[in-house]
Parts: structure tokens; sequence; C-alpha cells
């Protein structure tokens, strides 16, 4: 869900005001990689099926 609201505030959310938001949003996109890992070791392992 983060993700598709980052893509429609880029895809139609104004322009960057310079060059340092760009990169600090470009940044700010690499904490989705620290909650995919936070996420995966915070899961219960499923059931087996059977």
């Amino acid at each position: 869900m983060f993700l598709v609201v980052v893509y429609l505030g880029a895809a139609f959310g104004p322009p960057p005001t310079d060059v340092s938001a760009l990169a600090w949003s470009g940044q700010a996109l690499w904490l989705t990689v620290g909650l995919g890992y936070w996420v995966d070791a915070n899961r219960a392992p499923a059931e087996p099926i059977g």
C-alpha cells in the first residue's frame, strides 16, 4: 500500500522544488527495504497444510 501511495504521489504530484528534495525522496524509499526486513523477521511461520 505504501508503494502505491508513493507512486500516485510521484505520478500526480507537483515536480520537486530542487535537486535536494529529489535526492531525499529517493533516499527515503530505502525505508521500504528496512520495513521488508522487519516484517519478515517478525512474521509467524505458516501452519503446514494437511
